[in-house]
C-alpha cells in the first residue's frame, strides 16, 4: 500500500506538471485510483443496511424536481444517450425545449446564441436545452435563467478515436491506417479536415481552438467550469454519473434508465496501438487535463453521496438490466446510414420503452413540433 502511494504521488506530480504521461501508464493507475476510490472503507460505522439503502433509492423526494436544465452536448462521449434521457423527461412533462433552426444541431463551430433557436421571436419562456451547442454562458442564460447546467466528458484517447471514425476524418488521409498517419503529423492533415481535431471536448465548452493550447487559459477555465456547471458526468462511469445527476436534479430512478442510443459499427473503429493512444494524449493534453479533473470532482461527488451509494447502483444496473430485457430484442440490432448500430423494440412495446428507445433526432423533431 505505502508503495502504491508513492507511485501515485509521483504520477500525480507529473501531471501537475504537464509531462507527458504515456496511456500504458494511465491505464494502469487507472484501474488503482478507482480501486481506492471506490472503496468505502471509512464507512464502516453505523451503515445503513441494503434494505434501508432501497428505501431511500424509491422514497418520495422531498425536494422539488428541477425542469430548468441546459445541457452542454460534447460530440462522441455518449452524450446522445444523456441528451434523450433528458428529452424524454421534458417532453413526457410538456415541458418547452429550445431546438435548433433546420436539423438537431445548434452549431459545431459557433458559439451559441439566441438567433440559433428556432421559432426564436415567438417564444419567452423555455424549459430545457439540449442539443448540440457551444457553451456561451453568457446567452444560455439569457435564454433560460436559472438553469441547471449539465455536461459529459470522456477519455480522450476514446472520444478521438471515435470522432475519427464517427465523422470519416480518414477520408482526407489517403493512407492504410489513416488515424496512424495522422498522429504520425497531425499539422499536416488539420487544414484538410473541416472540423476541429484538437481537445475537441474544451471547444465545445467554449474554448477556440487556439486558446486550448494555452495551458494558462486551459487551467482558468478548469476552474470557471467547476463553479458554473452543475454535474460533470464521464462517459466510463456513466451509471455512478446518472445517480449523481438523479440526486441533483430530484428525479426518481425510472428517469434515468436508457437504452444507448447508437453502437457504432466496426468500419468506423480503429485498433490503436500504444504508440497510437500515447500520440492521442499529446495531441490531446488540454483534453486530458479536463478529464482527469472532472473525473477527481465525479470521485468526490461519489464520497459525498454516502454509504448507500453502492446499493444504490447495484440496485440500478438492476432495474436496468431489467428494462432493457422487457423493451428490447436481446441481441438483435438495425444497421443505421452505414455507421451504427441500434437496438431493436419487441412488437409489444409499451409506451415507456418506446418512450426510451426515442433518440435525440426523434425527440427534436417531437419538440419542435410542440413550439
Amino acid at each position: 500500500m505505502v508503495e502504491h502511494d508513492a507511485a501515485l504521488g509521483y504520477l500525480l506530480c507529473l501531471l501537475a506538471y504537464n509531462t507527458t504521461v504515456s496511456y500504458v501508464t494511465l491505464q494502469r493507475f487507472n484501474i488503482n485510483i478507482i480501486s481506492s476510490d471506490y472503496e468505502y472503507r471509512e464507512l464502516k460505522i453505523d451503515e445503513p443496511s441494503h434494505e434501508e439503502c432501497l428505501e431511500r433509492l424509491y422514497a418520495r423526494p422531498v425536494c422539488k424536481p428541477k425542469n430548468k436544465i441546459i445541457y452542454v452536448k460534447t460530440h462522441k462521449t455518449a452524450s446522445t444517450t444523456l441528451a434523450s434521457i433528458l428529452e424524454r423527461y421534458g417532453y413526457t412533462r410538456n415541458l418547452t425545449i429550445a431546438v435548433p433552426n433546420g436539423n438537431h444541431v445548434f452549431s459545431n463551430t459557433e458559439l451559441f446564441n439566441k438567433k440559433m433557436v428556432s421559432n426564436f421571436a415567438d417564444m419567452k419562456n423555455y424549459d430545457m436545452l439540449t442539443n448540440h451547442a457551444r457553451y456561451n454562458r453568457r446567452k444560455l442564460d439569457s435564454l433560460i435563467p436559472n438553469a441547471t447546467y449539465i455536461t459529459i466528458l470522456r477519455h480522450p484517447v476514446q472520444q478521438f478515436e471515435s470522432a475519427f471514425g464517427y465523422f470519416q476524418w480518414g477520408r482526407f488521409i489517403p493512407a492504410k491506417d489513416p488515424i496512424s498517419e495522422f498522429l504520425r503529423n497531425p499539422e499536416k492533415f488539420t487544414n484538410k479536415i473541416p472540423t476541429n481535431t484538437r481537445n475537441g471536448q474544451l471547444f465545445d465548452l467554449g474554448l477556440s481552438a487556439t486558446k486550448t493550447l494555452d495551458a494558462e487559459i486551459v487551467n482558468e477555465t478548469l476552474q470557471t467550469l467547476h463553479k458554473e456547471i452543475d454535474v460533470v458526468l464521464i462517459t466510463e462511469y456513466f451509471d455512478e454519473s446518472l445517480l449523481i445527476l438523479r440526486d441533483l436534479l430530484c428525479w426518481s430512478v425510472n428517469d434515468i434508465l436508457y437504452i444507448s442510443n447508437g453502437i457504432r459499427s466496426d468500419n468506423r473503429r480503429s485498433n490503436l496501438t500504444s504508440t497510437d493512444k500515447d500520440k492521442i494524449l499529446e495531441w490531446n493534453k488540454s483534453d486530458l487535463k479536463l478529464y482527469l479533473y472532472f473525473r477527481k470532482v465525479l470521485f468526490n461527488e461519489i464520497r459525498h453521496y454516502g454509504p448507500c451509494f453502492k446499493y444504490h447502483l447495484q440496485e440500478f444496473r438492476k432495474l436496468q438490466n431489467e428494462t432493457l430485457e422487457k423493451c428490447i430484442e436481446m441481441g438483435q440490432f438495425k444497421y443505421i446510414e452505414g455507421k451504427e448500430f441500434r437496438h431493436v423494440l419487441k412488437e409489444n412495446a409499451t409506451e415507456f420503452c418506446k418512450d426510451l428507445w426515442k433518440g435525440d433526432v426523434t425527440f427534436t423533431k417531437l419538440n419542435r413540433m410542440q413550439l
